[in-house]
């Protein structure tokens, strides 16, 4: 950590001198990067939450700042030796995450920094549309299998199943009562948090 003063002094004459002096002094924090702050005199953390920019961070409820475009932000004023709960805003997150948790807790040693990780990764998901070879929806109930994937996702109305952590190309299997069918899909990345895929039969 470093206390970084600046004095800035200024003088102006118009007949008579004036003098006039500012004072700032702040701090910058180096951990996993650069990051300025007002005067450092405690403990403090620096929080990563993803690659996510602008996503709100609370210490104990309050918010204390935002995340870079980095995904990083600075936690000035912690308490030294003692559980300083720090979470962070899931409306401000996308929706094809998956959030490990929203909650962690930060004890940092007397005028010490330490770093955050919130455990978040992209999900890969997608709303599929599964239909029959009739042409009728997959019955609302049924379940489809994911390789990998210990618990199965269950089929709404009209045949629609979300899918998460899907790879770019996917065998599952839906099962219901005596009945079961596999059905393949394809699946690529992209900004859309929600994609619509399918019909698929």
């Amino acid at each position: 950590v470093l206390e970084v003063p600046v004095d800035a002094f200024v003088f102006q004459q118009s007949g008579d001198e004036v003098q006039t002096s500012a004072s700032v002094s702040g701090g910058i924090a180096m951990m996993a990067g650069v990051y300025p702050s007002r005067r450092i005199d405690g403990s403090f953390a620096v929080a990563r939450v993803g690659d996510f920019a602008d996503v709100r961070v609370y210490r104990d409820n309050q918010l204390i700042g935002r995340t870079n475009d980095e995904g990083y932000v600075m936690l000035p004023g912690l308490r030294a030796y003692e559980d300083n709960q720090i979470s962070i805003e899931q409306a401000d997150l996308p929706l094809d995450l998956s959030v490990g948790a929203l909650q962690v807790k930060a004890m940092p040693a007397y005028r010490s920094g330490i770093l955050l990780t919130f455990p978040i990764e992209r999900v890969h998901g997608a709303l599929l549309t599964v239909l029959l070879e009739n042409g009728e929806p997959l019955p609302a109930g049924a379940l489809v299998m994911v390789p990998g994937q210990a618990e199965p996702a269950p089929v709404g109305m009209r045949g629609e199943v979300y899918i998460g952590q899907l790879s770019d190309n996917n065998r599952l299997r839906a099962n219901w009562g005596k009945y079961s069918c596999e059905f393949d899909v394809a699946y690529t990345p992209s900004d859309d948090p929600l994609p619509l895929l399918g019909p698929f039969e």
